[in-house]
C-alpha cells in the first residue's frame, strides 16, 4: 500500500520518472517473491500513468556473499522487467539524513548546496517522502529560496538530474556481466 501511494505522490507532483531503490528480505515468499511483489505495486502504482519507475536493488556492505549474489542474480534476471541497477549502501541510519538527524544545524549550511552553486553536477531528491513530509517540488523550492537559483538555472539542475539517472547514465552497459 505505501508504495502506491508513493507513486500517487509522485504523480501529483507531476514527476515523470523516479528511482526507487530497496534491499530484497525474505518474507516468506524468497528474496524473488518480494522483488516480485514491489514490482507488481510499481506497475499497479503506475498503469495507465505517464510516471515510469527503475528499481534499484541496494546491497548493504555488509551483506553475506550468498545473499549478495542472489540479489545480482535477481537484477539480471529482471534488468528488461523494471530493475535498472544495484547500489551499495552502508547503515542508512547514520549520516544519510543530515538535517533531519541534526547534523546540519541549518539548511542554508548544507554542503550540496556549496557544490551547487560552485558548478557542481548536483540532483536534488526526496529521501523517503512519507516519512520526511515533503515532496519534489518543495524541495526545489527550497534550494531556490537558498541559493538565489533563477527558474531556469533550476530547470538546467533539473536536466542534469535526469541525465545522471541510472536508467539513463548505465542502462546500456551496466548488465553486461555474466550471471554470478
Amino acid at each position: 500500500m505505501r508504495l502506491l501511494e508513493i507513486c500517487q505522490d509522485l504523480i501529483d507532483d507531476n514527476v515523470t520518472y523516479a528511482e526507487f531503490r530497496t534491499g530484497l528480505k525474505d518474507l516468506g515468499s524468497g528474496l524473488k517473491g518480494h522483488l516480485k511483489a514491489i514490482l507488481r505495486g510499481i506497475q499497479k502504482g503506475t498503469a495507465a500513468t505517464p510516471l515510469k519507475v527503475g528499481l534499484i536493488l541496494s546491497l548493504r556492505r555488509d551483506t553475506n556473499p550468498a545473499l549478495a549474489n542472489q540479489t545480482i542474480n535477481l537484477a539480471l534476471e529482471y534488468r528488461d522487467k523494471g530493475v535498472v541497477g544495484i547500489d551499495l549502501s552502508g547503515d542508512s541510519t547514520v549520516g544519510d539524513v543530515k538535517l533531519k538527524a541534526g547534523m546540519i544545524n541549518e539548511p542554508a549550511n548544507h554542503p550540496a548546496l556549496k557544490l551547487l552553486l560552485s558548478g557542481h553536477p548536483v540532483s536534488i531528491c526526496t529521501d523517503d517522502p512519507l516519512i520526511f513530509n515533503t515532496s519534489l517540488s518543495e524541495e526545489y523550492a527550497k534550494v531556490a529560496l537558498l541559493t538565489g537559483l533563477s527558474p531556469e538555472q533550476i530547470e538546467q539542475t533539473q536536466k542534469q538530474t535526469a541525465r545522471s539517472t541510472i536508467f539513463n547514465s548505465l542502462n546500456h552497459f551496466f548488465f553486461k556481466f555474466p550471471k554470478l
